[in-house]
């Protein structure tokens, strides 16, 4: 059976140690350098399907710290255990090649030679030729990268190496610990994909004492593989017999050996993943009732729901995420490999999706001219999201987002701006999430206030992610930024202040911001649509919705009215109702303008909003309305029989198999707030207990529907 091994699978008291063989007929390594194949700007002089940059383990290209370039690398296959290798292409690399004998490595500089790949220069199809001739040749599949530097550190030059590196090496003595596993399998070290090997192997730590050994393998983390595995690597079962000898001289035999056979499992206690949670059955039937009444209000306004993919292409969430840094996309990969396949390219990268707006633009493209996208596009999304950011309050990696939007061609009516929190302020009404304050504002009177103030638009996006923090820092902490922002200009920094201060359920905010700024047209169009906006909106309830200036929305799509909405209760608490209008949806898609508004509802900051003041109402994590029991085993078949039954009823209904305790049976009933117990005491009789009163009364099974 072919088992996968990792190094917190080793056994430590399996482990002996070895030094290295000096013979140089058996434990020699043909090392031969590659010569710098880069030009003056650290690419590649030649494409070639085998030279690709070394990448990240979330598949993004490796930048060399000490040079600030690519690392290209000529990537080969080592035989012995199926593993890519990657040698270096800058002047720094060798190709070694396992145990040459003296005839082997004149062959291996013949074939080298002949094919005019000698140490001066060579060409990467030069390279990939005489490897293959030299398989052929010798026999000799165990292949493996190092560079310069590192051969020099591992091992010594023996008398037929030429210009200083072309030629055999010996390993220098020195002691090592390893492992001696059975059968097959793969084993997943530090090499760059899992190492295969049939009827035993060993993996070895180089230079690591059996003492320094154990306390790698109790530290050893996975997803740290490279930096804890202490070198670990595999080394097939006739190469280590042939490399290796026990520290006293004498030549490893396999019989005399411990021999681990199956993986040293280890137990960990789970912790938790930030940003990340679970959730119990009593706040996961809550959530579903949520999604339930959300799409139904949705609904009520012609917003039908689709659905649309969790992953989409990474370079096009990047373009709509913009210059954000960091990023806070979830990269992920088709596989786990990094390495360049065989024609060159890198797989294909994808992402999770940030929110529901990229792939709503996605899908109007992919679906551009079909029956099924009716202008302008009324439409609701549901489901999960994932942001790799920074994690507080009400603020997490993973969340669900109720959105909706209309998106038009070339024009959406200014009314769908008032429309969107009255849906809102539905939703919130139906979920009984209690009073809420929507907050209104345009992102052209945001603009168009600091552009009077002279302001370029690199300063003002500073000042909008200032103002955007105001529900972590407070007032208090906004001014303190500003003053840091506009360093002895308090004047022009008061004046930011008051504008993200002014706040008005009626029309006369635009009096307290003209009193603040010089009139221009961005600005004066921006308070007149969110004049008409707020006109819209008077009958709801007073104080439900404000034209508040510090709802700026730090997101540069949005081109228009935004939105903004807090539960009363909790005014610090992050917003549970965000959205606003953006002028062109789909621009990185089509040439056509799809405008629209938007707006979110965020159902897992809302739940964990409610449940930190005690106000969530939790349901019954199960629908079973009766637990079957029976006292004799005969019984079984007749208690599936009623379950069965009573299943066709609409009723759910649980067995409990096994003619155990009863007490048990009632007490896992009280557990789950399970409202009935059926006992079975004859064929077709039952005596059902009602656990609310713990009353009893006897029945036939044929009759009873349990309420």
């Amino acid at each position: 059976m072919v088992q996968r091994w990792t190094v917190e699978d080793l056994n430590p008291d399996f482990l002996f140690e070895v030094t290295y063989n000096r013979d140089i007929e058996t434990s020699a390594r043909f090392s031969w350098p590659i010569p710098n194949m880069l030009n003056a700007d650290g690419e590649p002089l030649v494409l070639h399907p085998c030279i690709a940059p070394k990448t990240e383990k979330d598949g993004s290209i490796f930048i060399d710290p000490s040079t600030g370039r690519k690392d290209y690398r000529f990537y080969f296959k080592n035989h012995k255990d199926n593993t890519a290798q990657g040698v270096k292409i800058d002047g720094t690399g060798c190709i070694l090649f396992m145990s040459p004998s003296e005839s082997k490595s004149k062959k291996i500089k013949e074939i080298i030679r002949s094919l005019g790949a000698n140490i001066e220069g060579c060409s990467p199809q030069s390279i990939e030729d005489a490897l293959e001739q030299i398989y052929l040749a010798t026999g000799i599949g165990d292949r493996w990268n190092e560079t310069k530097k590192t051969l020099g550190a591992k091992y010594d030059a023996f008398e037929d190496v030429e210009d200083q590196y072309f030629g055999r090496f010996l390993y220098k003595d020195e002691i090592s610990s390893a492992v001696y596993l059975g059968g097959e399998g793969l084993f997943d070290g530090p090499a760059e994909s899992d190492q295969l090997f049939h009827g035993g192997t060993f993996i070895i730590f180089p230079g690591k004492t059996i003492e320094d050994t154990r306390n790698i393998i109790a530290k050893y983390v996975p997803e740290r593989k490279k930096e804890t595995s202490g070198g670990a690597k595999h080394v097939a079962y006739d190469v280590f017999l042939t490399t290796r000898r026990l520290p006293d001289g004498t030549p490893i035999v396999p019989g005399l050996l411990k021999r681990q056979d199956e993986p040293n499992r280890r137990y960990y206690k789970p912790t938790a993943s930030a940003g990340f949670s679970d959730y119990s059955p009593e706040i996961e039937a809550v959530e579903r009732q949520w999604i339930a009444k959300i799409q139904g209000v949705f609904e009520l306004y012609g917003y039908p729901r689709i659905k649309t993919k969790a992953v989409e292409e990474l370079h096009v969430l990047r373009l709509e995420e913009g210059d954000r840094k960091p990023s806070q996309i979830f990269a992920i990969q088709k596989s786990f490999s990094g390495a360049a396949s065989g024609n060159g390219t890198k797989e294909e990268l994808y992402g999770l999706r940030y929110d529901h707006t990229v792939p709503l633009a996605r899908y109007m493209a992919e679906n551009s001219g079909s029956p099924a996208i009716i202008l302008p596009f009324k439409t609701a999304r549901i489901g999960p999201v994932w942001r790799n950011q920074e994690i507080t309050r009400g603020q997490y990696r993973e969340f669900i987002q109720a959105d909706i939007d209309v998106v038009g061609d070339g024009y959406v009516p200014i009314e769908y701006d008032a429309e969107f929190p009255r849906i809102m302020c539905d939703v919130a009404n139906e979920l009984g999430i209690g009073s809420i304050e929507l907050g209104i504002s345009n992102r052209k009177i945001t603009k168009g206030f600091f552009s009077s103030l002279g302001f370029d638009d690199e300063l003002t996006e500073k000042i909008i992610r200032v103002i955007e923090k105001r529900d972590i820092l407070g007032w208090q902490g906004i001014q303190a930024q500003l003053y840091s922002l506009f360093k002895t200009d308090k004047v022009l920094a008061t004046r930011c202040l008051d504008f993200a201060m002014i706040k008005s359920s009626t029309s006369s905010f635009a009096d307290e911001v003209l009193r603040l700024a010089k009139p221009n047209k961005l600005l004066e169009d921006g308070i007149e649509e969110l004049m008409l906006v707020m006109d819209r909106l008077q009958d709801i309830q007073t104080g439900t919705v404000q034209a508040d200036m510090s709802v700026v929305r730090d997101m540069n799509y949005y081109t228009g009215t935004v939105y903004e909405g807090r539960c009363k209760d909790s005014p610090t608490y992050p917003p549970i109702i965000v959205g606003g209008r953006y002028d062109n949806l789909v621009g990185h898609f089509m040439k056509e303008s799809r405008p629209g508004v938007g707006a979110s509802f965020e159902v897992t900051r809302a739940i964990d909003l409610m449940r930190d003041s005690k106000r969530l109402p939790l349901m019954s994590g199960t629908r079973t309305k009766a637990l079957i029991v029976y006292n004799s085993n005969a019984y079984a078949m007749h208690a599936e029989m009623i379950a069965h039954n009573l299943r066709a009823t609409g009723s759910s209904i649980e067995i409990a198999y096994g003619a155990g305790s009863l007490e048990d049976k009632l007490h896992y009933a009280r557990a789950k707030n399970i409202p009935n117990v059926a006992i079975i005491t004859d064929v077709g009789q039952l005596e059902v207990i009602n656990m609310a009163d713990m009353a009893r009364r006897l029945v036939l099974s044929n009759d009873w529907v349990p309420k």
